[in-house]
């Protein structure tokens, strides 16, 4: 995988036909993790290093860059990839406590993605917490896209805070500025691979990077549920059940802004997946977007 700038481009062209053609498909978390897929891969070597993809949609590219090391193909396989500890998890901020498990019970070098606002998850911190007591081999690599769904919330967007905060648990603190230089990832992720200590790499990217419509607008594009035209990211004329929601869609929110608009004291809460993004704009302050906090958010 000497070229790795043809393979970065050639994966975002296929991740963006795929999506175009299969509505559903998470494509701005793909193309923005082209390169951490290719640097990561390249770096781990034995079957004895597995990774945690938390969120789980962030996985696609792993899949993509390791079927192309075996095959050649370039190709969104149905197998998952060798290193992958679990099987299709749609899990949320669960991966420092299932790091801290697998870690401990194996011989397994661990790295857990992190990103796309789960870090904003409780159970995170009650995972870091275990590991600052735990001569863990684990490597977690948070992917600083500052986004979730929509634009993420809290005070980690701010790196001087999140690595004061992973300090505490006694990780070494890594950061990649650029992350979509390959080089800079291989660096870095070789520096975990070796170290037996806990390191915490932040690396910052792009949702949605090399493709301007999902770069411009990374939330339409998250998981478009309409296919769309690819040259000019336009979205089709939905149909049948997808219609039906947008229509349903335009009547809630109708319903609610007359509620916010009415009452004062009425407040919109939503656990990082806020649909309204015009409320959100009008009501700042009584629209809240707590993260991936279900426990917080009731």
């Amino acid at each position: 995988m000497k070229n790795y700038k043809k393979l970065s481009e050639d994966m975002r062209n296929l991740f963006i036909n795929h999506a175009a053609q299969n509505p559903g498909f998470h494509l701005s978390s793909s193309l923005g993790l082209v390169e951490t897929s290719i640097a990561l891969l390249n770096v781990i070597n034995n079957e004895n290093v597995k990774i945690l993809f938390d969120i789980g949609h962030q996985r696609y590219p792993f899949l993509v860059v390791e079927h192309y090391m075996r095959t050649g193909e370039l190709k969104i396989p149905d197998k998952e990839i060798q290193h992958d500890i679990f099987l299709h998890p749609t899990f949320a901020g669960l991966s420092t406590a299932l790091a801290a498990g697998a870690a401990v019970s194996t011989n397994n070098k661990v790295f857990a993605l992190i990103g796309d606002g789960a870090f904003t998850s409780g159970e995170i911190y009650e995972g870091l917490n275990l590991l600052g007591e735990l001569d863990a081999n684990i490597a977690i690599v948070h992917n600083q896209n500052n986004m979730s769904i929509r634009e993420n919330v809290g005070v980690f967007k701010d790196s001087d805070i999140l690595k004061s905060f992973v300090n505490c648990f006694g990780f070494n603190f890594l950061e990649v500025s650029d992350g979509h230089n390959i080089k800079n990832l291989i660096n870095a992720f070789r520096i975990a691979l070796e170290s037996k200590k806990k390191v915490f790499i932040n690396i910052k990217t792009i949702k949605g990077k090399g493709y301007f419509p999902s770069e411009n607008n990374p939330l339409e594009f998250h998981q478009p549920f309409m296919g769309f035209n690819v040259q000019s990211g336009e979205f089709y004329k939905p149909e049948g059940m997808i219609l039906q929601f947008f229509e349903c869609y335009v009547l809630f929110e109708k319903f609610l802004y007359n509620l916010l608009e009415k009452d004062n004291n009425v407040y919109l809460v939503f656990p990082s997946t806020p649909p309204f993004q015009s409320l959100i704009k009008q009501y700042p302050e009584r629209v809240i977007d707590t993260g991936i906090t279900e426990q917080l958010y009731l």
